[in-house]
């Protein structure tokens, strides 16, 4: 998918950075998706926004604080979330998810569209606790691994002797 144009409070601009009018590499599922509603929706003229409001002929997109409120928001609130959502949630998400799934920090940047991979991994991207718990439990189970190895009776008197020394 290519970039063309941005919106931001209702008003229509070029995007933010070169960076942003980059293409983008989708899914194939996600193409797929987009394809199929570009044919089934009235607005498909090249100049229509994907998701064009109705209201204003696809010359205009959905308003996005009203997607937010009328839609985003009640999706939220069935699935169980309480807290404050809005369109950076899902950046915050989808940072987070690539980071957790190991995605190369590079390749996270580029996608989150960022010029600098600090944006990234300071602002966007948070561990996990599953993750912060595995790997703490990795350092553990490797110390304890090297703690247990070649235990005799001449190895617990030496550990002992250092310790006594201290």
């Amino acid at each position: 998918m290519h970039v063309q144009r941005g919106i931001v409070y209702s008003v229509v601009g070029n995007t933010k950075s070169n960076a942003s009018k980059s293409r983008v590499p989708l899914a194939a599922s996600v193409l797929d998706s987009l394809a199929r509603w570009r044919r089934e929706t009235p607005h498909a003229a090249p100049e229509d926004w994907v998701f064009a409001s109705s209201r204003m002929k696809g010359k205009k997109p959905y308003w996005e604080n009203t997607l937010v409120a009328r839609h985003l928001r009640v999706a939220a609130a069935k699935a169980g979330n309480a807290g404050p959502v809005g369109w950076h949630t899902f950046r915050r998400s989808i940072s987070t998810w690539l980071i957790d799934n190991d995605e190369n920090v590079k390749v996270t940047q580029e996608l989150m569209r960022h010029s600098h991979s600090k944006t990234t991994l300071d602002i966007y991207a948070k561990a996990v606790t599953p993750s912060k718990r595995r790997a703490h439990e990795r350092i553990v189970d490797g110390l304890l691994a090297v703690a247990n190895q070649n235990i005799t009776p001449d190895s617990v008197a030496v550990r002992a002797e250092i310790t006594n020394l201290g």
